[in-house]
């Protein structure tokens, strides 16, 4: 189909496909750069001080990388299966993060930008079919 046969309802729609599919895109080069610095935390965690124990070579190195955040970042256990908080630890993160994880039952206050494109677009093509009835 040429640009001139579509409705401009219908090149709305290509327009959201194409930027839905980018975002899918950048969701997967983002998650595999996650992977990759992941990766180099471990080389790190495992080559800077090998008279460390995993679980303090861990912490020491998510604290020097993340900083005052360090406890979102870091995985909940080591290779062997030791958790890397501190129940102590644990409890503050569960503090510190309370409110962004507490669903307060309203979805938009709790959605973020792509579930509020996607509840934007299906009230949109809701009153595009409507207008479409007239």
């Amino acid at each position: 189909m040429t640009t001139q046969t579509l409705t401009i309802a219908e090149r709305y729609a290509e327009a959201i496909e194409y930027a839905q599919q980018h975002i899918k895109e950048l969701e997967q080069r983002l998650e595999d750069k996650q992977n990759l610095v992941d990766t180099i935390l471990m080389y790190f965690i495992d080559s800077t001080h090998p008279e460390e124990d995993e679980k303090t070579a861990t912490r020491r190195i998510y604290r020097l990388i993340y900083g005052d955040k360090w406890k979102n970042h870091i995985p909940d256990s080591t290779s062997t299966g030791e958790s890397t908080l501190t129940k102590k630890e644990s409890l503050e993160w569960f503090d510190d993060n309370h409110d962004a994880w507490f669903c307060s039952g309203d979805a938009i206050a709790n959605a973020g930008f792509k579930e509020l494109m996607n509840w934007e677009l299906q009230e949109i093509g809701k009153e595009v079919g409507h207008e479409a009835s007239y």
